[in-house]
């Protein structure tokens, strides 16, 4: 009996550790490979702070299982070629096949992931349209493919304004339109090409707001014509919401 009992105590004794051990991450064994540690992108040149015909747009490539004492060359590739709004190596972004990028396609030494810049370049065609560059990892001497849903990445890219997704939380500073025109006054006059995040200062946005309105009434004062959008609507910062 004492037998038994003993036997009994062992098992309960041991069962906290078995479930440890079921709750640890299990190392990856597999042969190394690649996936992507970024959310899909959209870039406008129109936002460009330098003004320049090349950007770059940083991606992040991650490597699963251990890391190497040496550097690990990998190799990326478009997987969109022919769809209609496909970018185009050499047009609208430097391609993976060229030493510029083979030699910045790289997991250095003791690391396991990088952050590689796609160069893109600003064609006269992205004025009026947006291209998508889809990439994906072409399996090498030192690597393959990964996470099957992070196994690639889009940027969609153009020159023209793109209504950035919160501009309503910009009402204070800017008013509630919106166009390309009077984004670029925007940007000219405030110096902001970043629009993800809005300040919490709403007397800041007020600033802002008296700001533009002054800067507009000087452009309206010293020119033939107002300033309008390309389809004659008026530029305007009005905002019934500010008391003046």
């Amino acid at each position: 009996m004492k037998k038994y009992l003993y036997i009994a105590m062992m098992v309960v004794a041991l069962l906290p550790l078995a479930s440890c051990s079921e709750n640890e991450p299990m190392e990856y064994a597999g042969q190394p490979a690649l996936y992507f540690d970024n959310e899909d992108i959209n870039y406008s040149f129109f936002y460009s702070e330098d003004g320049g015909d090349r950007s770059n747009v940083d991606i992040t490539v991650h490597a699963m299982g251990p890391v190497a004492d040496h550097d690990r060359t990998f190799t990326l590739y478009q997987k969109n070629v022919d769809e209609t709004d496909a970018a185009q190596a050499g047009v609208h972004y430097v391609g993976f096949d060229t030493d510029e990028m083979k030699q910045a396609m790289v997991i250095p030494a003791g690391k396991s992931e990088v952050k590689l810049p796609i160069v893109l370049l600003k064609d006269n065609s992205l004025a009026t349209q947006t291209v998508k560059l889809k990439i994906g990892v072409r399996p090498n001497e030192n690597f393959g493919a990964g996470v099957v849903e992070k196994d690639s990445t889009v940027i969609s890219f153009s020159s023209q304004a793109i209504k950035p997704a919160n501009w309503k939380d910009w009402y204070y500073a800017f008013g509630a339109s919106w166009g390309s025109v009077k984004m670029r006054f925007i940007i000219d006059v405030t110096g902001i090409t970043n629009f993800d995040n809005v300040p919490n200062d709403s007397d800041y946005l007020i600033y802002l707001n008296g700001k533009l309105k002054s800067k507009l009434y000087e452009y309206n004062s010293t020119h033939d014509q107002p300033l309008q959008e390309v389809d004659g609507t008026l530029i305007e910062f009005e905002n019934p919401y500010i008391w003046e």
